[in-house]
């Protein structure tokens, strides 16, 4: 059998086609960097309760009306037509009273999940663990203004903290801010460069093929 330049390819074209069809379905962009802004709209109330909120880590909060804005720098994670998972690792709040105090650090946000997970830490002692602290409501766009509630488990932990003796204030509508993410992405090749990169290994790799076969003719 003669291999032929056109088979070569024809070859590493079907070989690319399915490689194109497996990547479609699993690619996934890295996340590198970026910023994640809270509009504290829960600010007011939660002064009001006499609790103070501090920016733990590298997150900072920023005077803007007529709420406060909390910043989280986004330290990684994934993006794929599912959805996204950001990273805040280093980054965090810190919510206190005279008494009593809770650290809220690393936010996760999972989309496709519709919450956000976070390590949780009560007074001077050890973290308690990675718990789901909020979740996320429709937004104005995907990315933009998504209302953050708290989840039944971060609001009884809030009320057993701040309000040891009963009558909370804190449930599952209450809205701690309005969230806001702007990740940015590695760059990730199309299909069809992958596609069109394996193939020029083809014909690079038939040159070669030709030009040993040409050197190997009898003189």
């Amino acid at each position: 059998m003669t291999v032929t330049k056109s088979t070569i390819i024809a070859v590493v074209a079907a070989f690319a086609a399915t490689l194109s069809v497996g990547m479609s379905a699993s690619k996934a962009a890295v996340i590198t960097g970026g910023m994640t802004d809270v509009v504290l709209t829960s600010a007011d109330v939660l002064a009001g309760l006499g609790v103070t909120v501090a920016p733990l880590g590298t997150a900072t909060i920023e005077s803007t009306s007529p709420f406060p804005t909390a910043v989280f720098p986004i330290t990684g994670g994934s993006v794929d037509p599912s959805g996204a998972l950001i990273r805040h690792d280093g980054s965090g709040l810190e919510l206190s009273t005279a008494s009593a105090s809770i650290q809220l650090q690393n936010f996760l946000i999972d989309t496709a999940g519709g919450v956000v997970d976070g390590l949780v830490t009560i007074g001077a002692g050890p973290p308690v663990g990675v718990l789901p602290l909020f979740t996320l409501g429709a937004g104005a766009t995907p990315t933009t203004d998504i209302p953050l509630t708290l989840t039944a488990g971060a609001a009884d932990a809030l009320n057993t903290v701040f309000f040891p003796t009963g009558g909370g204030p804190f449930s599952t509508s209450t809205q701690i801010g309005l969230a806001s993410t702007f990740p940015t992405t590695a760059a990730v090749p199309e299909p069809a460069t992958w596609a069109m990169i394996l193939i020029g290994f083809a014909c690079l790799g038939f040159v070669g093929y030709r030009g040993k076969a040409i050197s190997a003719l009898p003189v």
